[in-house]
């Protein structure tokens, strides 16, 4: 304490705790005058001694901190605590601080329950990827597939994987685990006649049946709605697996005044398969779960060559493909495979081409879509439109999209030469409402 401290000289300038921005009073405890007070500031500073009052010294300790965060506030109440005097605001900061501390601990669980969420998503797609289940990890990325579901499809393809072909009783464990046994496509593991599957089989109807799980999804989703005409006119699409749970949600949302969705009637401009419908008057595309006006910005193609309109595939056409699809020797093992390593997106193309074709074929033909979906399978699987390089197949990067047409549905009498993949020489339709 300096000397003009220990004889008072200052004392008539201390302020009241109970003062405000104008707590500096005069020795008989009136305020100074706003002269007068810059005289004692001035001369407080020049002798090192800080006369300021405790808000002036909260307002210059806390000017700097960023208020808009937790973070922030919970540091200008910490600060203003250094300061504050009255017992009755120094409680009411101690409790908004201890809120504070509380909403950034949750915060942080909340932030670190997510990264965990999204790395759990990303570790589950990246091992399917590298399995070949190309589109499996798009499910997981988009939540068609939650983590749990990927990761029990992973488990199951890599069991599958580990089983020795030649041994029935571990297919049949496998299977009976997964809560398959029941199925037809796992029939030939059961009964008098039963036989092991080959490794590539059984790996992909282990597939096909975590599909069908995700397909029942959609149909309970259905059934747990009350029924109406829009209802009824979407399950034959989720039977066929042209419609998910995430695509079924988009359509009802769409609108209440909608038409019957269609598919395998139009192409876009790069060849790409489109799933349509009329949506409160207008005629639109389902693009990545939303639905999109037909426009110059968005334009359609009829799917074959110089037809005006083109109807719908049929559900039931929809059902015979699965059903190859899942029957052991209808169709060999690389073929399934390679199926199976398509992407989403060529994966759809493909199979709505090979719907067509069949369609088409059984009407020039004059015979059943059943009869002629085999032939059509293989003969897409096997043609100049599936990526290619050094004769290997590359079908995990695969672009397919639907070629034309007239190569595989005219008549040999009258070959038709294709054009070149990802083209489309139809006239462009309106649609526009």
């Amino acid at each position: 304490m300096g000397l003009l401290d220990r004889i008072g000289a200052f004392d008539r300038y201390k302020v009241s705790p109970t003062q405000g921005t104008s707590g500096l009073l005069t020795g008989t405890g009136q305020p100074m005058s706003p002269f007068a007070q810059g005289a004692v500031r001035q001369l407080g500073g020049a002798l090192g001694i800080d006369v300021r009052t405790p808000e002036e010294k909260i307002l210059a300790a806390t000017a700097g901190i960023d208020r808009t965060t937790p973070a922030g506030q919970l540091e200008a109440i910490e600060t203003r605590l250094k300061f504050e005097l009255d017992p009755d605001k120094r409680n009411a900061l101690g409790q908004q601080a201890v809120q504070l501390r509380r909403q950034m601990a949750n915060d942080a669980r909340t932030a670190a329950t997510e990264q965990r969420r999204i790395s759990r998503i990303e570790s589950v797609a990246t091992a399917l990827e590298n399995m070949g289940e190309a589109q499996e990890a798009a499910y997981v990325r988009d939540g068609t597939y939650s983590p749990q579901e990927g990761a029990s499809y992973l488990a199951s393809q890599r069991r599958a994987k580990s089983i020795d072909e030649n041994n029935i009783e571990q297919q049949r464990s496998l299977v009976s685990s997964l809560g398959y046994e029941n199925q037809d496509m796992f029939s030939s593991l059961y009964g008098k006649d039963s036989k092991p599957m080959s490794q590539g089989t059984l790996s992909f109807l282990l597939g096909r049946a975590e599909k069908g799980k995700q397909k029942q999804t959609a149909l309970d989703y259905l059934d747990s709605l009350k029924s109406t005409e829009q209802i009824e006119t979407l399950r034959p699409l989720v039977e066929n697996g042209f419609l998910d749970r995430k695509q079924v949600g988009s359509f009802l949302a769409a609108g209440i005044k909608s038409t019957k969705p269609e598919v395998g009637s139009v192409v876009g401009p790069d060849g790409s398969a489109k799933i349509t419908s009329t949506i409160n008057g207008v005629y639109s595309t389902l693009e990545r779960g939303e639905w999109v006006p037909v426009s110059a910005e968005n334009p359609v193609f009829p799917i074959i060559k110089g037809e005006t309109t083109v109807p719908s595939i049929k559900p039931s056409t929809g059902k015979t493909l699965e059903t190859i699809l899942e029957t052991e020797d209808l169709l060999s093992d690389v073929m399934k495979e390679n199926w199976t390593e398509l992407p989403p997106a060529a994966q759809f193309n493909f199979n709505v081409t090979v719907m067509r074709v069949a369609e088409e074929r059984a009407k020039l033909n004059k015979t059943s879509v059943q009869q002629e979906m085999i032939t059509a399978f293989k003969d897409v699987m096997s043609s100049k439109y599936m990526s290619a390089e050094e004769g290997l197949y590359d079908f995990a990067g695969s672009s397919f999209v639907v070629p034309d047409l007239s190569e595989f549905i005219e008549r040999p009498s009258s070959p038709s030469a294709p054009a070149a993949q990802g083209t489309s020489t139809n006239k462009k339709v309106d649609f526009g409402g």
